[in-house]
């Protein structure tokens, strides 16, 4: 097969390289010797394994990314759109929602949420291992196609870092109660159930020195602004009150992690914060204010100048013991907090 200069699919321009494998299977534009890793800007790894020293010509499109293409209901086939270069439009991939140029988003899932009347993009970044640093984030578009943006009203390019783009929902971390920490938490599918109730499900590998993984399950909850806010624990049946809590309920200690937006095997461990009763947060490594809204179970937090628009909820965590906890979600980044209830 002679590979030409553009892209049967998209038109874009096809850059030179070579498949290569070695432990990895990668492609990158430069010739690498017998035993390697990606380890260039530009290199994409594709696989891993245990094949050794192989290598073909192969070239690259960075152009394409996460497409969308309409289906015919009465026969499941593609409807192949007309192109249309001014607003992302291939003829054969469909209508480019974000991506390309290289950047590590996969496993797209779109759900539409009648309450807020959004449609949410989840997706996931990073690379599938443990260190990879893979993750969920979700945009959201009044339109099924797009334009999906963060919480910033942004997308990611082809020519941007696209870790500083969209609300990363989980990544790395650890709690109490978890034995070791989640790690590569992604690669999800969300719904949501016939009584209301919102679930991400995703899998997740730990800090055990292994690629083992499991699924799990953990309910999502809308904050006033319309953006999903994940439970920190797995579900367990939790029911949030809709009047919300009382306020001897909601302060005191709590273990709260921070996600953050990087792409890393960096885990998201726990600072002790104490949300008072007279709206200050005060902690060794961080301090602020936060407030609940009454008859609600909303909330927002500010730490250390950035602030968090969120939702309390008392569950369970992972060793059955009662907590209150909070999830809040601002400038593209998740927070948690974690209050044991019997303390």
């Amino acid at each position: 097969m002679t590979i030409g200069d553009k892209c049967p699919y998209c038109g874009g321009e096809l850059l030179p390289g070579y498949l290569q494998s070695a432990r990895q299977i990668i492609w990158s534009q430069e010739e690498k010797s017998i035993s390697f890793r990606a380890d260039e800007d530009g290199d994409l790894v594709v696989s891993r394994g245990i094949w050794n020293g192989s290598f073909a010509d192969c070239r690259y499109c960075a152009d394409c990314g996460i497409f969308l293409l309409e289906l015919d209901p009465a026969t499941g086939q593609v409807i192949h759109p007309e192109a249309d270069e001014e607003h992302n439009v291939d003829a054969y991939y469909g209508k480019r929602l974000l991506g390309g140029g290289h950047k590590s988003i996969e496993g797209p899932y779109i759900l539409y949420d009648e309450a807020t009347d959004y449609y949410y993009l989840y997706v996931s970044y990073g690379t599938l291992t443990s260190s990879g640093g893979y993750q969920v984030r979700v945009f959201r578009s009044k339109t099924v196609d797009g334009d999906y943006v963060d919480m910033n009203g942004e997308y990611p390019t082809a020519d941007v870092d696209h870790q500083l783009y969209g609300l990363k929902l989980t990544g790395n971390y650890k709690l109490p109660s978890l034995e070791r920490a989640y790690m590569a938490t992604g690669h999800n599918s969300a719904f949501i159930d016939e009584d209301g109730r919102q679930y991400l499900v995703y899998h997740t590998r730990f800090n055990n020195g292994t690629e083992n993984h499991s699924p799990r399950v953990h309910q999502m909850l809308m904050n006033e602004d319309g953006w999903p806010c994940e439970l920190p624990y797995q579900t367990q049946g939790e029911t949030v009150s809709g009047t919300g809590y009382e306020t001897d309920a909601v302060v005191g200690r709590y273990f709260v992690i921070n996600q953050g937006t990087n792409i890393s095997n960096d885990i998201a461990n726990p600072v002790i914060l104490y949300l008072n009763a007279d709206g200050t947060v005060v902690g060794r490594e961080a301090a602020g204010t936060w407030e609940a809204v009454d008859g609600t179970y909303y909330m927002h937090i500010t730490i250390d100048g950035e602030d968090y628009s969120g939702v309390f909820c008392q569950m369970k965590d992972e060793a059955g013991t009662d907590v209150m906890t909070f999830s809040a979600v601002g400038g593209n980044q998740s927070v948690w907090g974690v209050k044991y209830i019997a303390e």
